[in-house]
Parts: structure tokens; C-alpha cells; sequence
């Protein structure tokens, strides 16, 4: 009994890493992102840069982190001094058992995280 609830113990560990080792990059992508176009936002309040200015450093941004997002699908809208910056995207996990989609919001007004994306200006 003792050897059974042992081997329990280890797959249990080992199935607690193997979650861990691909379920925290994306989380981890998804964060450094958010942090990027805050300050992305933040830093162009009184610049003055257009959306397209801005578009490009939040291209940079997606490809240094290497989130698996489209940067024409990121939504800036840039109202006089006010920068809002937001997007969606997923990130498809292939699991042993099952695959997981996981879904992110980054968004960002005046560099600070909102909880929802930016519609365009009409």
C-alpha cells in the first residue's frame, strides 16, 4: 500500500509540472504583454504620435514577446490625450489528456488595465 500511494504522489507531482510547464508561457507572454502596452499608452499620452505611430511600436512589441496575435486586430483609438489600447486573442495548448484554448484580454487606457477592448471611432 505504501508503494501504491507513493507512485500516486509522483504522478500527481509530475502531472502538476507538466501542466505548469505549458500552461504558464502563455500566461506569462499574456502578462508582459499587458505591461507593454500600458506603457506603450502611458508613454504616448502627450506625444504626438497618430494610431499608425503607435501601431508600430505595439508591432514591436508582438514580436518581441511573441504573442500569436495579428497586430491589425489590436484596437487603438487615440481621443486628443487619451490612448486606449486593447485586443483579443487565444492561445491553443495541446495537452496530453486534452487541448485547451486559452482566451486573453490585454487592455489599456492612459496606461491603465481596463476590462474591456476599445471600440473604433466612427
Amino acid at each position: 500500500m505504501p508503494r501504491i500511494k507513493a507512485l500516486i504522489g509522483v504522478v500527481v507531482v509530475v502531472g502538476f509540472f507538466y501542466l505548469a510547464w505549458n500552461l504558464v508561457p502563455p500566461y506569462l507572454a499574456n502578462y508582459q504583454f499587458q505591461q507593454e502596452i500600458q506603457t506603450v499608452a502611458r508613454d504616448n499620452m502627450y506625444t504626438p504620435l497618430d494610431e499608425n505611430g503607435i501601431r508600430d511600436q505595439v508591432k514591436r512589441k508582438i514580436s518581441d514577446i511573441g504573442v500569436p496575435i495579428n497586430p491589425d486586430n489590436v484596437v487603438i483609438v487615440r481621443n486628443g490625450q487619451d490612448v486606449t489600447i486593447g485586443a483579443n486573442y487565444s492561445v491553443h495548448v495541446n495537452l496530453a489528456v486534452h487541448p485547451v484554448d486559452l482566451t486573453f484580454l490585454v487592455a489599456t487606457k492612459d496606461g491603465d488595465k481596463i476590462d474591456s477592448v476599445p471600440t473604433a471611432n466612427p
